[in-house]
């Protein structure tokens, strides 16, 4: 009940207000029924959390406080966005407004999950409506602001993790109770109802995040959406294997984001402040993708989860704070050196003599929003699709250098054919404003990146903080390697122990033995593993594959010594990079990934649209020849095992079954009983073609590995290893493997195909998808090769 100090404290700061002459006299009776809506919650949350009062009797006392709260005139009437046009509410504002107010009482409710966090999300939120209200001159917002802050501030002190007191609902109702006051009237436009509403949601947007996904994933899983449970974003943070205090503090960081994107959206409105909102929302979309929301509500038949839930593997890669700090770090440098390499091409271009320019320009023209911001946020993404954030420590500074300037030429480039004037093209003003563009560019933001680097090596700190390694095997290797990465400290393995294959030991040189091969999913998991060194020897093949089957989903970083290299593809970072390679590192950076499936969308979509005559021909034949539905739903899985149903014209006067009738799997022998059009749309594939539906709607991609059935994962997922690895990406109509082997379905046959699958997962390119397209079109009317009697 420590939350029943905010109240005292907002008194006292009105109070004191009203002595000073900051506010009249006759501001109670003026906001009577604000002041009675506020006791009334701090009666409620008292009761709450002495009797524990049921779930209608607490909606009931929050909609009394939400009237009261209308009544005192905090009314959204109408909704001004970031353009200039005014969106009225009419018969809808009460509701409306009754229902925004209801929304962020209960919002701080659910963030009050872990000592510290409802307390210090909502000081940062009330900092930035103290902002607005001073911006505004409000004197009630920014009081009760100061009022509340204060009040927060000094209840930290004693609910830091570990806390000794705690606010109990008493608390979060009265801070989501006020919030959701200042929300409204600190964003009001000239005294007016009309409510900067975009600037409101995103102030809000941690908390009302939170509750949006859990009201979402619990309506998707047939629950009610008001219950209880454990996964929410602070939930999802501690297993992903943060501590509380990095859970608190993360979410801390991020509430700043969004209050400051909100504060920007105030002072930049139009289409500026349109941009912003769409860059919070961006980052909504991205963290619910991250922490693994986008999949819930498939979550109850997903077959990853469900191997997941029975502790064999964990989907999602474990979340470091320590890389998520650097990643900010290197973004608040690229956003202070790009505008410094734009100030200084203005300054070359216009105050340094050099150039005689044809017009002068003033820098508020270069730095107008939106101009400067498009470019900000143009420069940014271009970084973020290169995977120039997630460059890790062991690439040598030239490696990174070399790869930010080869994105800052494209991207230069790429500005200068779409700013160039044609009609001045050979003005070497022109070529020389984009010349010192990029090298400025180059120069800062390379200098802002290595000054970082510098700094977290020199202090061991973020990326370049100690990484916990496992090291598999007790051998003579593993101690050299362990030699190895004690007497050089620029390998910032922090060794935690090491793995065996048969626990024989608890120690081996002085750290203790951890478990056995089968542990590895359970202790990665437990220690936050960031690297695994295998230290076998070259005969140890088998074993080799046991550990990697089993980290197959960890996402961990596995590397080996270059005298055991010869067993498995691995790359070198670089030429200066550290002496441990990695096996099957990332090929395809973002963009690719984005190339690859604009591809599937547009080929698909072309497909559809030129082969509709085709699609309608077929199904009338088939329908003649069957007088049943011509077009079969497979039931099969999907990227991350999530199910979907893949289309395929009917063949068979039987309906599929995994057991009896798998060809439409597209495997298994030759059918012989086929004859007419189904046997021409079999051996041609024309059966297959309702498929690029799946393609188009995301489900499948052109090139993949062969959609199955989660019947075959089940059948198999003891005999072949690797199996899940299938399912990191998207199923495709054709791959490496369908190019091999076409329709067998043989044991040793399967264990070669998913050798072929696990190749293309792990050297994905644009150019090898091309290869396989064409192999394709020269195989698509080749008769297959018939299965050997003594492979039978």
């Amino acid at each position: 009940m420590g939350g029943l100090s905010f109240f005292f404290s907002v008194l006292f700061a009105a109070g004191l207000s009203i002595w000073m002459g900051i506010l009249p006299v006759s501001i109670f009776s003026r906001h009577i029924y604000f002041f009675a809506g506020l006791l009334l919650i701090v009666v409620a949350g008292l009761a709450d959390d002495i009797y524990r009062l049921n779930t209608l009797l607490k909606i009931l006392t929050q909609s009394l406080a939400a009237v009261l709260l209308i009544i005192d005139g905090c009314l959204i009437q109408s909704l001004t966005g970031p353009f200039t046009g005014v969106f009225p509410l009419g018969n809808f504002a009460v509701p409306f407004t009754f229902f925004w107010i209801l929304v962020i009482i209960n919002a701080i409710n659910l963030m009050d999950g872990l000592d510290g966090l409802a307390g210090g999300v909502g000081a940062i939120i009330t900092v930035g409506f103290l902002a607005t209200g001073l911006e505004t001159g409000d004197a009630l917002i920014i009081v009760l602001c100061i009022g509340l802050l204060a009040g927060l501030l000094g209840f930290l002190r004693y609910n830091y993790h570990p806390a000794s007191i705690f606010m109990g609902d008493v608390g979060s109702l009265q801070i989501g109770y006020l919030l959701a006051f200042f929300s409204i009237e600190s964003l009001k436009v000239a005294s007016s109802h009309q409510v900067y509403f975009l600037t409101s949601l995103v102030f809000l947007g941690v908390p009302l995040s939170d509750t949006l996904i859990s009201f979402l994933r619990r309506l998707g899983q047939g629950k009610s959406p008001f219950g209880a449970d454990k996964q929410h974003v602070h939930h999802r943070l501690l297993n992903l294997g943060l501590g509380q205090l990095e859970t608190v503090w993360l979410l801390y960081i991020f509430t700043a984001i969004f209050v400051v994107i909100g504060l920007l959206m105030v002072y930049f409105q139009g289409i500026s402040g349109l941009i912003l909102f769409i860059i919070a929302l961006l980052l909504s979309v991205y963290w619910a993708w991250r922490l693994g929301y986008v999949e819930t509500r498939f979550s109850h038949q997903n077959l990853i989860y469900q191997v997941e839930k029975a502790g064999k593997i964990h989907r999602r890669a474990p979340l470091h704070v320590n890389r998520i700090w650097h990643i900010l770090l290197l973004l608040l440098s690229d956003v202070v050196t790009i505008n410094m390499g734009l100030y200084f091409t203005y300054w070359l271009k216009f105050k340094s003599g050099l150039i005689t320019p044809s017009a002068y320009r003033l820098a508020s023209d270069y730095f107008s929003t939106p101009v400067f911001l498009l470019l900000l946020i143009g420069w940014l993404f271009l970084f973020f699709v290169n995977n120039l954030y997630q460059m890790s420590w062991d690439i040598s500074r030239f490696d990174k250098v070399w790869r930010v300037s080869k994105v800052i030429t494209f991207g230069s480039l790429f500005l200068g054919l779409l700013t160039i004037d044609f009609k001045q093209i050979m003005n070497p003003a022109q070529l020389y404003s984009l010349l010192f563009y990029w090298v400025s560019l180059i120069f800062f933001v390379n200098l802002g990146r290595l000054l970082i680097i510098d700094f977290e090596k020199r202090f061991h700190l973020f990326e370049y903080s100690p990484k916990k390694t496992l090291i598999i095997g007790c051998n003579d290797l593993a101690k050299k390697i362990l030699d190895d990465i004690r007497s050089n400290p620029h390998l910032i393995f922090e060794v935690i122990g090491f793995i065996s294959k048969s626990k024989k030991q608890k120690t081996f040189a002085g750290l203790p033995v951890l478990g056995e091969y089968a542990d590895l999913p359970a202790l990665i998991h437990q220690h936050k593993i960031e690297e695994i060194i295998i230290a076998l020897g070259e005969n140890a093949t088998e074993d080799f594959l046991q550990i990697l089957s089993l980290t197959e989903l960890q996402q961990v970083k596995i590397k080996i010594s270059p005298g055991t290299h010869e067993m498995f593809v691995g790359r070198q970072e670089g030429l200066m990079s550290h002496a441990y390679l990695e096996i099957f590192p990332q090929n395809m950076v973002m963009w690719q990934w984005m190339i690859k499936r604009l591809f599937d969308v547009i080929l698909s979509l072309i497909a559809l649209v030129l082969l509709s005559p085709v699609f309608i021909i077929s199904a009338l034949l088939l329908w003649g020849r069957f007088r049943k539905s011509v077009l079969l739903r497979i039931p099969v899985l999907g990227k991350f095992g999530i199910p979907f149903n893949m289309y395929v014209f009917r063949i068979t006067d039987e309906d599929y079954d995994y057991s009896s009738n798998p060809i439409y799997l597209g495997v298994g022998p030759e059918p012989k009983n086929l004859t007419g059009f189904p046997n021409l749309f079999f051996k041609s594939r024309l059966y297959k073609l309702p498929q690029l539906v799946n393609v188009f709607l995301g489900d499948m991609s052109f090139v993949g590995p062969r959609p199955e059935s989660a019947e075959w994962y089940r059948e198999y997922q003891n005999s072949l290893r690797f199996i899940y690895s299938r399912v990191m990406v998207r199923p495709g109509l054709t791959g490496l493997a369908q190019v091999k082997y076409r329709y067998e379905l043989l044991l040793k046959i399967l264990q070669e195909r998913i050798k072929y699958d696990i190749f293309y997962i792990e050297n994905m390119t644009l150019r090898l998808d091309f290869r396989i397209l064409l192999r394709t079109l020269l195989l698509v009317f080749r008769r297959p090769v018939p299965v050997a009697e003594n492979e039978k």
